[in-house]
């Protein structure tokens, strides 16, 4: 049987960098009626990760709105966005959002991750946080 029903709340992490440092990682959800649980977790010392879907036909409207959103003229030197399937058939290219976004904000990295994947989390938070990609 299908769920019927979304569970909704701020997602929790924490990783221990090896150079002992300790990141807390939120996630929140994206939907625009859930903006009040997000605003919260976005403080003004937070490095921020924009995960797109790669695969998704919108993905560019997507971005542009999140930027808008995220307020990235004002935000993103502290922005990072990662493109996840981007291997799945109909998905665009990475150098397709790179461009798009680069054209906007140039500063903002962008780097191809899948968020199921641990190693590629921390990737993400260590190119978010100024470490090497």
């Amino acid at each position: 049987m299908p769920k019927r029903t979304t569970t909704v709340g701020i997602d929790y992490g924490e990783w221990k960098a090896d150079d002992g440092s300790t990141y807390a990682i939120y996630g929140t959800p994206g939907q625009e009626r859930f903006a009040e649980a997000r605003s919260g977790a976005i403080s003004p010392g937070a490095k921020i990760v924009l995960w797109l879907f790669g695969n998704s036909p919108s993905a560019l409207d997507e971005a542009a709105e999140w930027l808008d959103l995220l307020d990235a003229a004002d935000n993103h030197g502290r922005m990072t966005v990662a493109v996840t399937r981007t291997e799945e058939e109909g998905s665009r290219p990475v150098a397709e959002f790179e461009s798009f976004i680069h054209e906007r904000h140039p500063d903002i990295a962008v780097v191809v991750a899948d968020p199921r994947s641990s190693e590629d989390v921390r990737r993400v938070v260590r190119v978010a946080t100024g470490g090497s990609r």
